[in-house]
């Protein structure tokens, strides 16, 4: 597993609110359409508050592991909050991911959509 690409977030004026970074890995997996997995690790300032090193994240079609598409593609899913989709999403959520979701997913998405374009 190889770290391809790290991103830092600063959606907030500077000492405004937290800074976010994201890795990106190439965990040489796919999944059964053939699509190749992401791993990730994300964080808010040193906490990690998400991390995932399986298939499950791809990379869509032809896009690359540490392409802008692959950092849309897992800031979309680190964005969701609720009420964006299914309870059942959220049901393994900690306490601290939920705080999150609920306090800064919304502004950091729109960073990503400046930064990265629409997903």
């Amino acid at each position: 597993m190889d770290k391809v690409r790290t991103v830092r977030f600063a959606p907030y004026r500077k000492g405004m609110g937290p800074t976010f970074t994201l890795h990106l890995y190439d965990i040489n997996a796919t999944d059964s359409a053939g699509r190749y997995g992401v791993g990730f690790e994300f964080k808010m300032g040193r906490t990690v508050l998400f991390s995932a090193l399986t298939a499950e994240v791809c990379a869509y079609g032809h896009h690359s592991v540490d392409g802008d598409d692959a950092v849309k593609n897992v800031m979309g899913w680190i964005t969701l909050k609720p009420g964006d989709t299914d309870s059942e999403f959220f049901a393994n959520y900690t306490p601290e991911q939920l705080e999150f979701a609920a306090a800064h997913a919304e502004t950091l998405d729109m960073e990503v959509m400046c930064r990265f374009g629409e997903l």
